[in-house]
């Protein structure tokens, strides 16, 4: 069995209300979520008091850079898979394949690398 991610485009805090680090799936014509929360990015250690404090009085978000990394996940996968296969035909490319296939592997733990490699 397949194991398929919500598909994209997903989106950083879209919502007003939304805390921080929230990663949401992508909203229909309808305005209805079809996946909702996809994750809320979000080390509850990382930050102390004080320096959550301040991102609230600033209102910033801690964990922005992580969630919108998190967001871009389905066109950055799209985009290693592209480049993977485009870069199969290109000589000397391989330590830049190799590392693509690692990414891509990582991201798709059901495609064995070596299926992906030929």
């Amino acid at each position: 069995m397949s194991i398929l991610h919500t598909p994209g485009p997903w989106s950083y805090r879209p919502d007003s209300y939304d805390d921080w680090g929230i990663v949401r799936a992508p909203v229909t014509e309808q305005g209805r979520l079809l996946g909702g929360i996809i994750c809320q990015a979000r080390d509850p250690e990382a930050c102390d008091e004080v320096t959550l404090a301040a991102h609230r009085e600033a209102k910033t978000d801690p964990w922005e850079a992580n969630a919108r990394l998190i967001a871009a996940a389905p066109e950055l996968l799209a985009a290693a898979n592209e480049a993977f296969d485009f870069l199969g035909g290109i000589d000397g490319a391989s330590e830049i394949r190799s590392t693509l296939l690692a990414s891509i592997s990582k991201a798709t733990p059901n495609t064995p690398d070596m299926e992906k490699s030929k």
